[in-house]
């Protein structure tokens, strides 16, 4: 990303850009004439230093990021995501769906003996075991089919839903941030994930039918929310933020709708061929293709989401 394009994003001088770098000691490579060239991952770090530094000593925040209707781009948000807050800090994301989809979005396949997310929760002990790391600053807990085995001879513990509150409250210390991909399904899973989280966020694709998923996905938020036997739950809802987006009259018109109806984030997230391509080759989009539209505007939803934290 050329210096210009930077100075444009982050509203600076190139002065004040070069001072910024000197500053916070970021690793900057430059080309041979001597020029800057700067990933996503520098320009996410100083509009953060810029704008939101006073909030590094923050506890860990915990978000989930929920839909129970398929297809919504909910998985590829979450990697997305998790790889620009993982420029923030140390980050945490966590795969709570059976389908393992979140796993191998990051290109982790594991075998029957690997520790995985059952395995954690039969014993905590192994919980470091089964994380492992995707970059400098970014850790995965995986999952494996056999938790959906996990799920079926737990169902009936009350329990159960506690478990992985338990196991980040041993852990969370060592992260800024903790993601959690949760299941396109009302079921025990989402339940763990929203009694373990501070914040929910939930992805709409703008297409007929798609409504009731986030009335049926609030619904099942606000019984937990309501529910009075849980002492020390704040789980809050930062906002739904539309997915997919196609500026035609339908994803328009449906997009209104939703925004009028509900708390949604201003920015949106333009449906574009990169995002697939970047998936197919297990690449988040900030590296696959540094100008797509989506890049842009994961960039933008990320310090939209910061804002609804600090104002939470």
């Amino acid at each position: 990303m050329k210096p210009k394009k930077v100075e444009e994003l982050l509203e600076l001088t190139r002065p004040t850009l070069l001072q910024r770098i000197k500053d916070h000691d970021l690793d900057v490579p430059k080309t041979n004439s001597g020029e800057n060239v700067f990933r996503w991952k520098h320009v996410i770090q100083l509009q953060f230093n810029a704008k939101y530094s006073y909030i590094q000593n923050m506890n860990t925040k915990v978000i989930s990021i929920c839909q129970n209707k398929g297809g919504v781009g909910k998985t590829t948000s979450v990697i997305n995501l998790a790889t620009a807050f993982s420029y923030l800090g140390k980050t945490l994301v966590i795969d709570l769906d059976g389908q393992s989809n979140l796993s191998q979005g990051f290109d982790v396949y594991l075998n029957e003996e690997d520790y995985s997310i059952s395995d954690v929760f039969e014993n905590t002990e192994v919980v470091n075991d089964a994380i492992r790391q995707i970059n400098d600053n970014l850790y995965l807990l995986p999952n494996h089919l056999k938790f959906e085995r996990w799920k079926k001879n737990n169902k009936g513990d009350t329990k159960t839903v506690f478990i992985l509150k338990k196991i980040l409250k041993k852990i969370k210390h060592d992260y800024k941030f903790i993601l959690i991909d949760t299941p396109s399904s009302l079921d025990l899973s989402l339940e763990m994930a929203l009694y373990a989280s501070n914040y929910c966020i939930i992805p709409f694709e703008p297409q007929p039918f798609s409504l009731e998923g986030i009335t049926n996905i609030l619904d099942e938020i606000e019984s937990i929310q309501d529910n009075d036997d849980i002492i020390n739950f704040d789980l809050k809802i930062l906002g739904i933020f539309i997915n997919m987006y196609e500026k035609n009259n339908l994803g328009t018109q449906i997009s209104e709708v939703v925004s009028e109806r509900f708390n949604t984030f201003k920015t949106k997230i333009r449906k574009t061929v990169a995002v697939q391509q970047a998936q197919a080759v297990k690449v988040p989009i900030f590296e696959f293709d540094e100008n797509s539209n989506a890049a842009l505007d994961y960039y933008n939803l990320t310090f939209e989401i910061l804002e609804k934290i600090i104002e939470a």
